[in-house]
């Protein structure tokens, strides 16, 4: 994440592997503590020993610092983007980056869900995640799909569905994941269904 990890340590990450997953503007203290470093965060920090002394904070918010440090590209995973900033989202849609939404999260947290629709009509790529323990009760995508289609009736299941597997290969970086196409390579499962709501999309 912007706030835990130094220029140094990102652009060594960013040498090491094309692919960066990178816990992004989640909370509006996130965007304060890079903006001005002040706030929560900082206070957190500095009790944690964790604040260097000569810390001056970048002085813009979580998506604008990615992209100064050159990260902000394909390969990149954003996950969250909960409080992006105005101008952010073209910034994404141009970069070639993906967000990893996770509905489990936003419901452990009680937050207001982001304007996924808004992102797909982007072109940004959209996957869906679960994050961790930390901040998920079923810790299963199948929940996570349930979530999602509670928080954004205006996705088709197709939509949905392309956000739990081809979509989450992509911003993996590894496209060949979750196609059922030749070359590609997907684990199946049977569910039974109970309408043929998917058939009328």
């Amino acid at each position: 994440a912007p706030y835990s990890v130094s220029r140094e340590l990102f652009e060594a990450a960013a040498a090491a592997s094309p692919h960066l997953a990178i816990h992004c503007a989640e909370l509006p203290e996130e965007q304060q503590f890079l903006c001005s470093g002040t706030g929560p965060f900082a206070d957190l920090l500095r009790d944690l020993g964790r604040l260097p002394e000569d810390f001056t904070p970048p002085g813009v918010g979580a998506v604008r610092w990615i992209e100064r440090l050159g990260l902000l590209r394909p390969g990149t995973q954003l996950v969250h983007c909960q409080e992006l900033e105005r101008g952010d989202l073209a910034r994404i849609a141009a970069s070639g980056a993906s967000i990893a939404v996770c509905p489990g999260t936003i419901s452990w947290f009680g937050r207001t869900p982001p304007p996924v629709s808004k992102w797909l009509a982007a072109g940004i790529p959209v996957a869906l995640g679960t994050d961790s323990r930390a901040s998920n009760e079923a810790f299963s995508l199948r929940a996570e799909l349930r979530a999602a289609a509670a928080y954004w009736p205006g996705l088709s299941p197709l939509q949905l569905f392309t956000m739990a597997t081809a979509a989450g290969g992509r911003s993996l970086g590894r496209a060949r994941l979750g196609r059922i196409v030749r070359g590609g390579r997907a684990d199946l499962m049977a569910v039974t269904a109970h309408s043929d709501r998917a058939h009328a999309h």
